[in-house]
């Protein structure tokens, strides 16, 4: 049921209080057209709201993402045009019902182009193989492909000179586990000019080793008991000689050797060690090391555990 109210929100990822299509997925950019004296005529359109109440939908715009300084009312119709200048711009929709009542940001979309994956939340190991995929008005013909490992700070070439809308990376193998990755995509025009670009919206991640066990919120072991460490190694950029296994009873400020071994197994049963009271800020890391010493990649648990007496 939609949600009506005075208030809007600026847009969140994956938070929709109704239901819009881009093609198959979300709110659509179905054709922007250059025109004489304007910069493009932009088509979008959506799936109806289900709400029996519905009056129509307002189509927000602006230049800054989940910021909108023009608005316009289209009515009860499920497809718009936009005309508007030379910018990048972030557009969303909302509905309204008979009373006048307004819900929530939809989804965003933005023009001239858009990155659609990766887009947040995704998790990738080395040699996976990555679907980007965006979409560009016509004036854009060829695209430059890069990716970031430290929140856009730096940007390594995937590929230049692509065409089309979507492009099969093959994930690289990195020096660690990387948590800030965002991809981005940058147009050209016919001339080789430099168009518009846009980025993934939120990060993704590329593991080379991942601790499976333990990793759970709120899980809770007894002093003294025997519980199974578990985790995966993925591609490493050097082979592994040395797993070193680490403990933390203060939330990571110090922490203690479990073990440190050369096998390749992917287990290991800890003794819990004992505490006088209760510890709630306990987690376990893994290390990979390489036969010089150089770490290969590390992963701790995602969430704490409690360490009972």
């Amino acid at each position: 049921m939609t949600k009506y109210h005075q208030q809007r929100t600026r847009p969140k990822k994956g938070c929709l209080v109704f239901h819009l299509t881009m093609g198959l997925m979300f709110l659509v950019i179905l054709l922007a057209l250059p025109r004489i004296g304007l910069a493009a005529e932009i088509t979008l359109a959506w799936d109806p709201n289900p709400e029996s109440d519905v009056a129509g939908y307002k189509v927000y715009y602006g230049t800054a993402s989940g910021k909108y300084n023009h608005s316009v009312d289209v009515g009860n119709v499920t497809q718009a045009t936009l005309h508007v200048s030379k910018k990048k711009y972030y557009i969303s929709l909302t509905a309204y019902d008979i009373h006048g009542n307004e819900s929530d940001f939809s989804n965003e979309v933005s023009w001239p182009i858009q990155v659609f994956q990766p887009n947040g939340g995704e998790i990738f190991h080395p040699f996976d193989s990555c679907w980007i995929q965006w979409s560009a008005d016509s004036e854009a013909v060829s695209f430059r492909l890069s990716y970031s490992l430290n929140d856009g700070k730096e940007w390594n070439t995937i590929q230049e000179n692509v065409t089309g809308n979507s492009y099969n990376w093959t994930v690289p193998t990195l020096p660690g586990n990387r948590r800030k990755c965002l991809v981005r995509v940058e147009g050209y025009d016919a001339s080789g000019k430099k168009f518009k670009s846009d980025k993934s919206e939120g990060h993704f991640a590329i593991e080379v080793v991942k601790l499976l066990s333990p990793n759970e919120s709120g899980e809770i072991l007894y002093s003294g008991g025997t519980y199974p460490i578990s985790w995966e190694v993925y591609e490493t950029l050097n082979p592994v000689a040395q797993v070193e296994l680490f403990y933390t009873k203060d939330g990571g400020a110090t922490w203690n050797l479990i073990d440190s071994f050369v096998d390749a197994s992917r287990n290991h049963n800890w003794v819990v060690p004992t505490v006088k009271n209760a510890k709630s800020e306990c987690k376990v890391k893994v290390v990979l090391k390489d036969v010089d010493g150089r770490t290969l990649g590390s992963d701790s648990s995602n969430s704490f555990f409690t360490i009972q007496p």
